[in-house]
């Protein structure tokens, strides 16, 4: 049986430095990686990662690099150098080189949020001959591990770190949005310098709480809500209304739909309101009311005669006898219409129509 990660027993004995050795193989035997993890004092810990599903020689490469910071970050390391042997890999994280597989944009994506949140590090690549031992091990326990299990920490990965992505596109959302005061405060204690923004601040804060860094909005009756910022609520409004299976509801129906699947923010029925009013399918799909919009006033006329509508229509387009315009007359109680055509409007051609 392979030995699993004892991660909280772990702690970095000298905080200022830890460097993290990576490599990943794949072959016909399937995928692996081998991962180093040394501080200033000598103090190492390895790791050989068995991945159980296919894998391409990038994609170990990655899971391996994400692997070993994630496990950096996990124990404490608060500056990390991360060794590479792989030129694509570290000028992609970099930017030298542009990620255009779809796999790989997601993998930089998941890489980008634990990196940046050490004081200080680095991706650094490094010849294949440097990077020997954890080469080595991402071969050997490709084959089989039974014979590193006295020596090396074993963990079998039956999941890529991506596969749950592969359903949704990563969003990033601007550096500062509508969450970005809680979680500060949350973090920190910091508060804007607007006064009235920091107290309320303040009142609200009970009801949040950090895990991993997401924020979550607090419930008493379900699970807690999974708090998101404006790029990611337009994404789940047009999967809740337009995405597989939808009906195209109405913005309540979205955004209590939105509710049960534990997401939340400020101002969500308004927000969906106004995605909702612009999608194409259902101002092209809607019913259309033949019902007048307001109630019909009724007209009285107690004889003929009584009551009569005259108007006068036109320009018109001339026609014989240089007419172009009408005279209109209307008999309120018999609905009689009389029409006449007129060259010019003068009031002696009135009195002779009437």
């Amino acid at each position: 049986m392979p030995i699993m990660l004892d991660l909280e027993n772990i702690t970095p004995s000298v905080p200022k430095l830890w460097e993290l050795y990576t490599d990943g193989a794949s072959g016909p035997e399937g995928a692996s990686a081998g991962l180093l993890l040394t501080g200033l004092d000598n103090e190492e810990h390895t790791y050989a990662l068995r991945f159980n599903f296919k894998a391409t020689k990038n994609e170990a490469e990655y899971g391996a690099l994400l692997a070993g910071v994630r496990m950096a970050k996990k124990i404490g390391v608060k500056i990390l150098d991360a060794y590479v042997d792989s030129q694509l890999i570290a000028n992609q994280i970099n930017g030298t080189f542009d990620a255009h597989d779809k796999g790989m944009q997601v993998y930089l994506a998941l890489l980008r949020s634990p990196i940046i949140e050490f004081d200080d590090s680095k991706i650094i690549q490094i010849p294949r001959s440097q990077n020997m031992q954890e080469d080595v091990f991402s071969k050997l326990v490709a084959l089989t591990f039974n014979h590193l299990k006295k020596k090396v920490l074993v963990e079998q990965i039956f999941k890529k770190s991506i596969e749950l992505s592969k359903l949704t596109t990563v969003i990033e959302e601007a550096e500062h949005c509508c969450m970005t005061n809680n979680v500060e405060f949350l973090k920190t204690g910091s508060l804007p310098k607007d006064d009235k923004e920091a107290k309320k601040i303040k009142v609200k804060a009970p009801m949040y709480e950090l895990r991993d860094d997401v924020l979550y909005k607090k419930s008493y009756l379900r699970l807690s809500f999974h708090c998101v910022g404006p790029k990611q609520a337009e994404k789940i409004i047009d999967d809740v209304h337009t995405g597989v299976c939808a009906l195209h509801s109405g913005f309540r129906t979205v955004a209590e739909k939105i509710k049960r699947l534990s997401y939340c923010w400020s101002d969500m029925y308004n927000d969906a309101a106004e995605r909702i009013r612009v999608c194409q399918e259902c101002q092209f799909h809607v019913p259309i009311s033949k019902a007048p919009r307001h109630s019909m006033i009724t007209i009285t006329s107690p004889w003929p005669f009584c009551k009569l509508a005259i108007d006068i229509v036109g320009s018109f387009p001339t026609g014989s006898g240089s007419t172009g315009y009408l005279v209109v007359a209307i008999n309120f109680f018999t609905k009689w219409v009389e029409a006449k055509p007129l060259n010019k409007i003068t009031s002696k051609k009135v009195r002779d129509f009437l």
